[in-house]
């Protein structure tokens, strides 16, 4: 600085000022380093952090912000500054100019106005650039800028000395008089814009989409200096202050917080490792198939072709040896790893700032220690501690929020692909995962990934920050510091052993779970059963015997957390005292323990009770991680049903679905269930599939929707899918979120399905109408209502191919023929121009149809309309010939024929003639009949009587509530219990032996003291007691 500063005769600083002791004035800054450095450090700040507010205008999607903004009078401003610096320029360059050339001797060179015009240049550079990011902000509808705010900062910060100066030499006793006060008055007026700036950068900016309601999260909104210190949480820490909160008092989560935003990126990620993962796995290995021995003796094996052979058994081991599923950590670190790199850049700068305080104390030890220093020492340490601990608590408070945000969105995130992977897992993995197991991993294995995301940077910032206080100590104790390392060294085997214990007992906690989780499914679902055998009791004993084996682990781990966190607790401690110990004893003559070295070295063994004390914490969840990791791994590298085909190729546009030669399978070592299916379905074509029981109806539709392994042959579909199941899927939401089930209300639509699917009867009479709550499962519907609903959602998605797997079969007679007509039919039906596949046993519905598939022993064994299969007398025929024939014994002759089936018998006489078949009544033979030929059973119906209005409720599920206010003295009996008598009573013995140890000692120091006796009695009196 001194040769940067060659023309300038005061220093950097006015350090006389500092030794005087009698002084009072202010310490000053030299004009060379106002009018070069604080000039220069905003600029160079704004030129290297820039790309971040670029970044910001890329990533923005809202719009422009209003023009009646503080955006628009920044910019103003701004340009008002970058005028004014600009005059600056000239007059400081007119004015060097013209004293050069009154006086060319007056100095030796132009290094000094060189560097202050570089300087001023610089400056008015930086505030050209600020004036483009403005305008870009107010463009791309950034609503605060962190990067423009500190810039604003650092100009009124870094301003203050000239400042001063500049108003001193205005309102001096010698201001007027001095040559720069045009100078003076042009920078008063920069830096009063320059802190009005700043003043109106506290406030955030509003674009015009910007949706602002009581629901609305505040914290993106919101200025950049509200957003540090978290003023956009008063108001609702406010109202937890004044009552307490419900769930309607929170906020909607911000955009980028939401699953759906979230999974898109993950998902991005996982789709490109498992493609690698997915080719490694098919990967077959091939071995040459010719083969001699050593006399030249061919040993080919016989029916292979190609010259190889496919090895199966070798492929899997090698999979088994050398693969291992995609890594869940490093798809979870690519999605989050710009939040991850600004919370450790906030921690790293945490860490440092808060090895400064210690510096400063001796600073200030130093200062009390010489009487002589000026009092300006002592200020300005003071107030440097305030502000490094102001500002490492900024830090460190937004590095907590951006990694507990992180840990809260790898929540959203694992339960999402969870979620959708229970979905998609192929019938074979299905079998392997129990819904304990699925449930355990979507509450203990993720929230353990929540909370190892929140805490995972101490895995690296807890050694940093030990290594950093040790290297402090050792330059203020010297050698002596190696005897706390030693301390520290000692406990890393004890811990390492604590930490593989505490491994093993999590996974056998975790199998427990599972298990116990399985069988309270079981229970849950079969408890009619348990209650109406009397299993009550035996179940129990299952339960709790499980349990208690969970409580032996459960107490094992909380020992083993004990031990790990009493070590690391008595480290500090333990590390102080080797270490102050060492250093007397390495030189007790010179090695004394004064103030400045046992203050200052206390604050850095202070720094390390954290770190050590976050050390068992880490270990512990770590371990809990691990396991979970290696858990939810294998689980999201299970098979997964295939997926749809595509249409690409086909070759007639007129098919919606297309076998050609296709074999399936319910998983890949078992047999074919389906064999050599040849299927065209055209578009807009009603397909019914016909059959006897377990022919393989239900798993035609299976193998086309992908839930079958297809071992040859080709599916091709044209088109998107709506299913409805033989079980309904209905949920605990109210009637119209079942048919809906996410998706937008379309009025006109809703009321054409409700007609078409025959629920208008239903909600009339329905207390709340479709706003009725339904609970599990459909607990308080009817059959036949659940399958309605469940037709009734699949109409109203408008997909282009409906499978509906039996959907009649739970409904009365009229029920199902208006279904029929309003619905599936193609005369009139709403789905009339779609391609509709229906497994069915109904007869009547058949000579509707526009094509027939019969299906028998997972064979397609004949396909064509309804006249043409009962004229080919083929496997249809059979079906109902047979099921008549089986219905001769239970006929009731006094009942009414049933048009319906009378008129399938007329049809089979007039084809077959020489077929005479018993005329049946019809109420046993409905158009619900079964045609798979067995003998008519019980069937529950949807009844048509209404349930009386006064025993339905509309709400199911009442509303939980939590106990508010002081906790109950019971709780605390609760624990006491649990603690046990005689751990009690050893801790009552133990509170009360030190009690009566420290009575007499502080009474004696409290009478000692009253009576003013000096401090040297007092410390004999306290070694004396030591002593005793």
């Amino acid at each position: 600085m001194e040769a940067f500063c060659v023309n300038e005769n005061t220093p950097l600083f006015d350090t006389e000022s500092l030794k005087n002791g009698n002084s009072s004035t202010i310490p000053r800054v030299s004009e060379c380093y106002q009018q070069t450095t604080l000039y220069a450090l905003p600029a160079f700040f704004l030129l290297i952090f820039s790309p971040l507010v670029i970044y910001d205008f890329k990533k923005s999607t809202k719009g422009p912000l209003l023009r009646r903004t503080p955006t628009t009078l920044r910019i103003f401003l701004c340009g008002f500054l970058l005028i004014n610096v600009l005059i600056q320029i000239v007059y400081f360059s007119a004015t060097f100019t013209w004293n050069q050339n009154l006086n060319p001797s007056s100095t030796s060179n132009g290094a000094l106005p060189i560097a202050k015009f570089l300087a001023l240049l610089l400056l008015d550079i930086s505030l050209f650039l600020a004036l483009i990011l403005l305008l870009g902000c107010r463009r791309f509808g950034l609503a605060t800028s962190g990067v423009l705010f500190n810039y604003w900062l650092l100009l009124a910060v870094c301003g203050i000395p000239r400042f001063r100066e500049s108003v001193e030499l205005w309102f001096g006793e010698n201001g007027r008089d001095n040559k720069d006060y045009f100078a003076a008055l042009l920078f008063i007026l920069y830096y009063v814009v320059v802190v009005k700036i700043l003043f109106i950068s506290c406030f955030a900016d509003h674009s015009r989409t910007d949706e602002i309601n009581q629901k609305t999260c505040p914290e993106p909104s919101v200025s950049f200096l509200n957003r540090i210190l978290f003023i956009w949480f008063d108001g609702i820490a406010r109202l937890g202050n004044m009552r307490a909160l419900v769930i309607d008092d929170l906020w909607n989560l911000p955009e980028r917080d939401k699953s759906k935003h979230l999974t898109k990126k993950f998902e991005r990620i996982r789709e490109k490792q498992f493609k690698s993962y997915n080719q490694q796995k098919i990967k077959k290995v091939k071995t040459p198939l010719l083969k001699k021995n050593q006399n030249g003796i061919e040993e080919t094996e016989l029916l292979e072709t190609n010259g190889y052979k496919t090895d199966y058994s070798t492929n899997k081991n090698e999979f088994k040896d050398n693969s291992s599923p995609p890594s869940l950590i490093w798809a979870l670190f690519l999605t989050f790893k710009f939040s991850l790199f600004g919370a450790i850049f906030y921690k790293i700068i945490h860490d440092l700032l808060q090895f400064a305080p210690p510096k400063l104390l001796d600073l200030l030890l130093q200062f009390i220690e010489t009487p002589e220093a000026n009092i300006w020492n002592g200020i300005g340490i003071a107030v440097c501690m305030f502000l490094l601990n102001f500002i490492q608590s900024m830090f460190i408070h937004q590095y907590f929020h951006i990694m507990f945000r992180i840990g809260m969105n790898v929540r959203s995130i694992l339960t999402s692909s969870i979620y959708k992977k229970a979905l998609l897992l192929s019938s074979n993995a299905r079998t392997k995962r129990t819904i304990g197991e699925i449930v355990n991993l979507m509450t203990v294995d993720i929230q353990r990934f929540q909370d190892m995301a929140s805490w995972i940077n101490f895995m690296w910032s807890a050694p940093f920050q030990v290594l950093l206080s040790l290297y402090f100590l050792f330059q203020l104790l010297g050698i002596s510091v190696l005897a706390g390392l030693i301390c520290l060294v000692a406990f890393i085997p004890i811990n390492a052993k604590l930490s593989l214990a505490m491994r093993k007992y999590q996974q056998k906690q975790m199998t427990l779970k599972d298990e116990r989780l399985k069988l309270m499914n079981e229970i849950l679902n079969g408890i009619k059963v348990f209650k109406l055998y009397a299993w009550e009791e035996s179940i129990e004993d299952r339960i709790l015997g499980i349990r208690k084996k969970e409580l032996q682990l459960l107490r094992r781990i909380a020992y083993v957390n004990a031990i790990s966190s009493i070590t690391w607790s008595c480290a500090p401690f333990l590390v102080a005292v080797s270490t102050f110990t060492a250093y007397l004893l390495l030189d007790p003559a010179n090695n004394v323990l004064t103030p400045r070295i046992t203050f200052v070295a206390l604050s850095y063994f202070n720094i390390l009770r954290f770190p050590l004390a976050m050390f068992p914490m880490i270990g512990s969840q770590a371990v809990q991680c691990n396991v979970s990791n290696k858990r939810l791994k294998t689980f999201l590298a299970e098979d997964e049903l295939e997926p749809l085909p595509s249409n690409n190729s086909f070759g007639d546009s007129s098919l919606s679905i297309s076998l050609r030669n296709a074999s399936f399978s319910w998983s890949e070592e078992e047999p074919l269930f389906l064999k050599n299916l040849n299927i065209e379905i055209k578009r807009g074509s009603l397909v019914a599939v016909v059959g006897r029981i377990g022919s393989g109806k239900s798993s035609l539709l299976s193998a086309i929707l992908g839930e079958m392994y297809c071992k040859s042959g080709t599916v091709e579909i044209d088109g998107q899918i709506a299913y409805v199941p033989q079980q309904a899927w209905i949920q605990n939401m109210s009637l119209r979120e079942n048919i809906l089930f996410g998706n937008t209300l379309n009025k006109q639509l809703y009321d054409v399905v409700i007609d078409a699917c025959s629920l208008q009867q239903d909600l009339d009479s329905l207390p709340g109408g479709d706003s009725i709550e339904i609970g599990e499962k459909g607990i308080n519907l009817s059959g036949g209502q659940k399958q309605r609903i469940s037709l009734a959602r699949a109409a109203y998605l408008d997909r282009d191919i409906y499978f509906l797997d039996d959907p009649l079969s739970a409904v009365d007679s009229h029920v199902g023929k208006h279904i029929f007509d309003k619905l599936i039919g193609s005369k009139n039906g709403l789905l009339k121009t779609k391609t509709r596949v229906l497994v069915t046993h109904g007869l009547s519905f058949l000579k509707y149809c526009d094509q027939i598939i019969v299906v028998k022993d997972g064979q397609v064994t004949e396909s064509g309309s309804y006249h043409d299969l009962l004229k080919s007398s083929g496997e249809l025929s059979e079906i109902i010939e047979e099921y008549v024939l089986k219905q001769q014994s239970t006929t009731d002759t006094n009942e009414e024929p049933d048009d319906e089936i009378m008129d399938v018998l007329d049809e089979l006489e007039k084809i077959h003639p020489e077929k005479s078949l018993p005329r049946l009544s019809a109420r046993r033979v409905t158009s619900e009949s079964e045609t798979s030929g067995k003998a008519v059973m019980p069937q529950q119906k949807e009844s048509t009587t209404t349930i009386p209005q006064k025993k339905l409720i509309t709400k199911i599920i009442e509303k939980e509530e939590v106990f508010t206010g002081k906790v109950k003295f019971g709780v605390y009996l609760e624990y006491l219990r649990a603690v046990g008598l005689i751990s009690l009573t050893f801790f009552l013995f133990i509170c009360c032996q030190v009690y009566l140890v420290l009575l007499p000692i502080f009474g004696l120091l409290n009478g000692l003291i009253r009576q003013k006796r000096s401090k040297k009695e007092i410390l004999l009196f306290l070694l004396r007691q030591n002593q005793i």
